[in-house]
């Protein structure tokens, strides 16, 4: 018995003192996003979004585009859905940007289900940008802008390495190092 304890053992220094050579480690291929606020851009379809919003409750902004879209004139949040012919989700944004109403009570109901407004990997509204470097590395790109008055830094990431059938595209916007708005599209923006 201690013949085959020591046999052990001195397998275990000898495996360790001369690992085997480990093949070289391919390029990490950086984390790619399929979802946003529950909703997959370029699988489900409006039905999809409206299982998840009331669309009793579609509400839209001041010059909007015409989309889907949930916006709370209280908080600023909204979530905008763009959609093709058939109805599929081409892109979704979740954004803190829009237009406050000030004459809102501080504890207002939630009605647009912010909590679900995360991505697939659990971002979410308000997250600093120490957690997007650590959910999805470096971006492809990035840059100033700014909208309504406001300095915005717009971090993109581009998934078309991985094929058609995952979203494309993923832009996340900050404000202060947190984030403010999310779009995740498919094919593209």
């Amino acid at each position: 018995m201690k013949q085959a304890i020591l046999i052990s053992l001195l397998a275990l220094v000898v495996t360790h003192a001369n690992p085997t050579p480990q093949s070289p480690t391919k390029d990490k291929v950086r984390p790619n996003e399929i979802s946003l606020a529950r909703l997959r851009p370029g699988k489900d379809t409006i039905s999809a979004a409206n299982r998840l919003y009331d669309p009793a409750l579609r509400n839209s902004l001041p010059g909007s585009s015409g989309q889907p879209e949930w916006y709370d004139a209280c908080t600023g949040h909204f979530l905008r859905v763009e959609i093709d012919q058939r109805g599929a989700i081409e892109s979704v944004t979740v954004s803190a940007l829009g237009p406050r109403r000030p004459d809102c009570p501080a504890n207002a109901p939630d009605f647009l289900h912010r909590r679900l407004w995360k991505t697939g990997k659990g971002l979410a509204l308000g997250d600093s940008r120490k957690r997007v470097l650590q959910l999805y590395g470096q971006p492809d790109s990035s840059g100033p802008s700014t909208q309504q008055g406001r300095e915005l830094q717009l971090l993109f990431y581009s998934y078309e390495e991985l094929g058609t059938d995952v979203p494309q595209v993923m832009e996340i916007t900050l404000e202060s190092d947190r984030v403010v708005q999310v779009t995740l599209a498919f094919p593209g923006l």
